[in-house]
C-alpha cells in the first residue's frame, strides 16, 4: 500500500484527536471522582452543602457543581475545602481512577 503525505497527516491528526479525547475523558473522571470524594467526606462529617459553603466562603451552588463533577477547582480552593472538612488535603484525592 502506497503511503502519501496527506494520508500520514490524516492518521497523525486522528491519533492526536483520539489522544485529546481520552485526556478529556480522564479529566472528567477526575472531576467526578474528586466531587464524589468531597461529598463522601462532607456527609461523613454530617455537614450540609450550606455548611461547607459557609466554611469556605463560597456559593452553595459552587459546592454542588464541584460535588457533581461539573467544574474543576483550583488547588487553593481544594485546600479551603480540606480545611473546612478538617482533613489533610491529600485525603480529597484518595479515590480510584
Amino acid at each position: 500500500m502506497k503511503r502519501n503525505k496527506a494520508n500520514l497527516l490524516y492518521r497523525s491528526n486522528t491519533k492526536v484527536r483520539i489522544f485529546s479525547f481520552l485526556a478529556l475523558l480522564d479529566q472528567v473522571d477526575i472531576k467526578i471522582s474528586f466531587g464524589k470524594r468531597v461529598r463522601q467526606i462532607r456527609l461523613s462529617r454530617k455537614m450540609t452543602q450550606l455548611d461547607l459553603s459557609v466554611r469556605t466562603d463560597t456559593d452553595i451552588s459552587q459546592i454542588g457543581r464541584i460535588e457533581r463533577g461539573e467544574i474543576s477547582t483550583s488547588v487553593t480552593f481544594a485546600g479551603k475545602l480540606a480545611m473546612a472538612l478538617n482533613v489533610p488535603l491529600k485525603d480529597l484525592f484518595e479515590f480510584e481512577q
